[in-house]
């Protein structure tokens, strides 16, 4: 009777092949024979059979000749030791300095750059210097802000002069052109009496006009200007009997826009009017209002917060002296319109 004895167990690689019962036998690749399909590492393993050498020398599956693959044997045992050069370094540690570093002076980097530009060729464009500003003098400074405290109540002839001088500084106006600034062209207004009694005392036969009587339309009697819109406004509030009888035309910016304005005096009579000097310059450049029947031109001088008047406030004095320039100049060379300083604060107190 025949024993079953315990079958071998043998170990296969493919587990597909150790069902059927088979051991796996890797086939070897011949040389010579060229991939049908296959990735991209298989068409590196392919050489042409033309060009085979049975006693070439062969590195990595590709031909080489004797020297080549002699160098290519030296080639990588310097790399392998290049590679385990670097590898120490790395793990060395790293030396780092206890010198600290200096700090730069201001400009070096500027300094470094003009060098590089110098090495290249290129030309250094030289450094700009600051321009120092002049200061005035405290003591100058505090002589003209005296001056310009009550230069509404002192005589016209120094009204006058203090007007050509800030007229000369704003713009460089020639000795000709103040000329229309005389002392005949400034008038003072009456110590006595309310600020409507006084303009109307100072505008003589043509108070009359105050009222928009015969006046062309946007043809003012007099203006009014002051720096901003409030004192503008709180000089018409010292006018009720004249805003009541003609309404004064209010020319400054706040609430109102140019074509509102301009459209008010092209169809309306306007015996005064009180504004700024940016507005009163533009309406003036379009044309809307005229000054050919302009009597008596009022400037408010008063001192702001900074000690300063309609002509230093740099916002101001430029629009001031152009509309005076283009557009009042003409009628008091003429001698037709006078100019009146009033210090506004002082009158509404």
């Amino acid at each position: 009777m025949a024993r079953n004895l315990p079958q071998k167990k043998t170990k296969y690689k493919n587990p597909h092949k150790q069902a059927a019962g088979k051991k796996h036998v890797r086939k070897p690749k011949q040389r010579n024979e060229a991939p049908i399909l296959g990735d991209d590492d298989d068409f590196g393993d392919f050489t042409a059979p033309d060009t085979v050498d049975d006693g070439a020398a062969f590195s990595g599956r590709v031909q080489l000749d004797d020297e080549d693959a002699f160098e290519m044997a030296a080639g990588n045992v310097d790399t392998q030791q290049a590679a385990a050069g670097s590898a120490d370094q790395a793990k060395a540690p790293k030396k780092t300095s206890k010198k600290r570093k200096q700090p730069g002076k201001k400009g070096d980097a500027a300094a470094d750059g003009d060098k590089a530009a110098a090495v290249d060729g290129d030309t250094v464009p030289p450094k700009k210097k600051k321009k120092k500003v002049k200061r005035q003098p405290a003591a100058e400074f505090e002589a003209q802000r005296a001056v310009a405290a009550d230069i509404a109540g002192r005589h016209p002839a120094e009204q006058a002069a203090w007007l050509q001088d800030s007229w000369r500084a704003c713009s460089g106006a020639s000795a000709l052109e103040t000329e229309a600034l005389s002392e005949a062209a400034v008038v003072a207004l009456p110590a006595e009496g309310s600020f409507e009694e006084r303009l109307k005392a100072a505008a003589g036969e043509a108070a009359l006009q105050l009222t928009a009587r015969g006046l062309p339309h946007g043809s003012p009697a007099a203006i009014l200007v002051s720096s901003a819109a409030m004192g503008a406004v709180g000089l018409i509030k010292m006018l009720p009997g004249l805003n009541k009888e003609c309404r004064i035309a209010k020319l400054f910016a706040k609430h109102f826009k140019v074509a509102e304005q301009q459209k008010l005096l092209e169809g309306a009579t306007v015996g005064v009017a009180s504004g700024t000097p940016n507005r009163l310059c533009k309406l003036a450049d379009l044309g809307a209002l005229k000054t050919d029947h302009l009597q008596l031109l009022v400037v408010d001088v008063h001192l702001d917060a900074k000690q300063r008047t309609i002509l230093d406030i740099p916002e101001t004095r430029g629009d001031f002296w152009d509309f005076f320039a283009k557009h009042v100049a003409p009628g008091t060379a003429a001698g037709r319109t006078k100019v009146v300083l009033i210090d506004g604060e002082k009158l509404m107190s």
